[in-house]
């Protein structure tokens, strides 16, 4: 599922899966296996912080974890679903009211696992303690991981 095909209270879900973004890139090494496991710790330091982010509130610091395309989607789902809101931080305020309390309580116990990563471009799982999962897409651009898409 992609964003921009997201509407209503699945636009939130959509937010909410689009779970990484900025954390700065690894420094130098002498191993690719020492950057993929920085790239991988990044990763999912990200989506926490970008989950987190959303969960309380922090709208302006969650979008600012989105690539501007990954934003500009959003922005276009919202406008196709009237959630209005306008900005990105006020889309987020918009469709975290439409989220139950007890939604948002399950929320903060996803569980993340990095599903491939390659060069720049990583993919996400989301999965909750329901067992329910989606898959984020991920991507670094000048040096920095960004929530990318919904795939």
């Amino acid at each position: 599922m992609s964003v921009p095909r997201v509407v209503g209270a699945g636009l939130v879900a959509a937010i909410v899966a689009v779970a990484l973004g900025a954390c700065g890139g690894g420094g130098s090494s002498s191993t690719s296996s020492t950057v993929a496991t920085s790239d991988r710790a990044q990763i999912l330091a990200v989506a926490k912080r970008y989950t987190s982010a959303f969960l309380d509130g922090d709208y302006a610091t969650a979008c600012s974890l989105m690539t501007a395309q990954a934003r500009q989607q959003m922005t276009q789902a919202a406008a196709a679903a009237k959630l209005g809101g306008g900005t990105c931080a006020g889309i987020m305020q918009a469709a975290a009211g439409t989220v139950p309390s007890d939604e948002k309580g399950a929320l903060r116990g996803l569980k993340l696992s990095i599903v491939s990563l390659a060069g720049d471009h990583a993919v996400v799982r989301t999965t909750t303690a329901g067992g329910q999962s989606d898959t984020t897409a991920v991507q670094r651009t000048g040096g920095i991981w960004r929530v990318d898409a919904n795939l």
